[in-house]
């Protein structure tokens, strides 16, 4: 007797639920300005929508990734996939070190199965002939990426086969990385740490929490007065748009910032930052994440004197650079001022009939003001600058 047997190897279905839940809350961080990486985006989203921005606040979608929610259904997912896979990395290391399963008496136990009766020519050996057609299968059957297993005794010949254990072994090598990559981003996070700054050219910052960083986000681990004490200074920033009457007209060509780094007990060295190629130094990774102008601003009192000269950043509020400032002189005058302007790059002759701004380039500047009795300084980049004055009892220019 001759018998055939198949089995399929034992596959677990398991559907990540957690890790789908996962990727939907994610979402809202990419829809909505995070604190941590867009400061700026979410005073201008409180500006822009003052009845929806602190409802969203409320429920920490500005502070997606650092939320209780979030951090509960990444807390979930963690714990669900160690239960996931630690009882099927069992379960498959002892299936694969098992044999195939005897193969059985009567070939109807298997879901799929099929029967045949060879005639044999009278004096031909059975049982040799039964063995090689056994043998002949096995052969078959291994070629086919089949484990097989022989089983013959008392006149029976018989072989077994299974497959489909690289399909578990793909599957669980996938939950055991995401498994990994999970506990990376958990114990990562806490030793590093992110912040932002704006440079002027000309100006320095030094790594320093408690002198240059505008905001400051540091891990669990991080120990804000340890940080490398090296410096950049902002030497020159390039940036070129496409000109008018081509296809991209407006759009950024590139962006380059030309640095001059210098870490404690070395040689200043010239580096620059360019879009999605950051700057590497003292293990840091500094990026470029946008630019715009500062106008260098005078003001002056009644009498003519110069009470205040700096170059002040101005946040851009458009792709065009259509950019808003605020001047705040704290000495000088007979109370303190803080003003608020307008800034276009490129405004052209249609300021006089309504501004439309047509490139982000410094091309024809313009400005647009509120009762400016007098209006001076200029721009590094050309751009000029109106500030509103009037109602704080000081002349502005």
């Amino acid at each position: 007797m001759a018998a055939l047997g198949l089995a399929p190897a034992d596959q677990h279905a398991h559907g990540t639920r957690a890790a789908a839940l996962l990727a939907i809350a994610a979402v809202p961080g990419s829809i909505v300005p995070q604190r941590t990486a867009d400061p700026n985006g979410v005073t201008k989203y409180f500006q822009d929508n003052p009845s929806l921005a602190p409802v969203l606040d409320k429920l920490k979608l500005f502070d997606v990734y650092s939320s209780v929610w979030f951090s509960a259904i990444y807390i979930l997912l963690f714990i669900s996939l160690i239960g996931c896979v630690i009882p099927r990395v069992k379960h498959h290391l002892k299936a694969l070190r098992a044999r195939p399963p005897r193969t059985p008496v009567r070939l109807s136990r298997l879901a799929d199965h099929r029967e045949s009766l060879v005639e044999l020519v009278p004096g031909t050996d059975v049982e040799a002939e039964a063995s090689r057609a056994v043998e002949l299968a096995a052969r078959q059957l291994k070629a086919g990426g089949y484990r097989v297993q022989r089983y013959d005794s008392r006149g029976a010949f018989s072989v077994s086969a299974e497959r489909g254990y690289l399909r578990e072994t793909g599957n669980l090598l996938f939950h055991i990385a995401l498994l990994g990559v999970l506990i990376a981003v958990g114990v990562g996070g806490g030793f590093t740490y992110t912040g932002q700054r704006v440079i002027v050219q000309d100006t320095t910052f030094v790594n320093s929490v408690g002198t240059d960083y505008s905001s400051f986000n540091p891990g669990r681990f991080v120990d804000p007065d340890a940080l490398t004490p090296y410096t950049m200074r902002l030497d020159r920033f390039d940036v070129t748009y496409q000109p008018l009457g081509s296809e991209s007209a407006g759009q950024a060509g590139d962006f380059v910032a030309h640095l001059t780094t210098t870490l404690p007990g070395q040689k200043s060295a010239d580096d620059e930052i360019r879009v999605n190629h950051p700057l590497t130094i003292a293990g840091d990774r500094v990026y470029l994440m946008g630019n715009g102008y500062a106008p260098m601003v005078t003001v002056r009192n009644p009498a003519g004197d110069v009470v205040f000269h700096d170059s002040i950043p101005f946040l851009p509020q458009d792709n065009n650079l259509t950019s808003l400032g605020i001047i705040k002189v704290p000495d000088g005058l007979k109370q303190r001022a803080r003003d608020a302007g307008v800034l276009l790059p490129d405004a052209g002759e249609e300021l006089a009939r309504g501004v439309h701004l047509r490139l982000p380039g410094a091309g024809q500047p313009g400005a647009v003001h509120q009762r400016v009795r007098r209006r001076s300084g200029h721009q590094r980049r050309h751009p000029a600058l109106g500030v509103r004055a009037g109602h704080l009892g000081h002349d502005a220019s």
